[in-house]
């Protein structure tokens, strides 16, 4: 059996993205993760816009990072979150620290940026409150 880690998992999604033509906007909180990615990419011919977002979970970096993406690309087709922030225990021995660290790394940040993401996709389609569909 192959085990696939966060990073790598990343990197191969990155790379796919890639060889299908897309532009790739990516995130870390570190840049050695990111600059392995940017490195591999270019040795295929591609292109990755890197950007270093210390906390994605809060509102203002998602925001940042979102409007960074959308400035250099133009748009915005794929958001691929590779949330990578979770403390695996057995539940008996799961402390109610890890499990909150565990769900702002695996939830928080992906709610975060979707809903920025969601934003700048209702302004592109023109979606209003006048023309939003209500969820039943």
């Amino acid at each position: 059996m192959d085990y696939v880690t966060t990073r790598e998992g990343a990197l191969a999604a990155a790379l796919v993205f890639a060889r299908g033509g897309a532009t790739l906007v990516g995130c870390d909180r570190k840049s050695d993760g990111l600059e392995e990615t940017r490195e591999l990419a270019e040795r295929e011919g591609l292109t990755l816009q890197p950007s270093i977002v210390e906390d994605l979970a809060q509102s203002e970096a998602a925001k940042q990072w979102i409007d960074e993406a959308v400035g250099q690309s133009g748009r915005l087709n794929v958001l691929y979150n590779n949330a990578a922030l979770a403390d695996f225990a057995l539940i008996e021995s799961m402390t109610p620290k890890l499990w909150t660290e565990t769900l702002r790394g695996e939830l928080d940040i992906t709610i975060r940026c979707h809903s920025e993401l969601l934003e700048f996709t209702g302004q592109c389609w023109g979606v209003t409150e006048s023309n939003r569909r209500p969820v039943d």
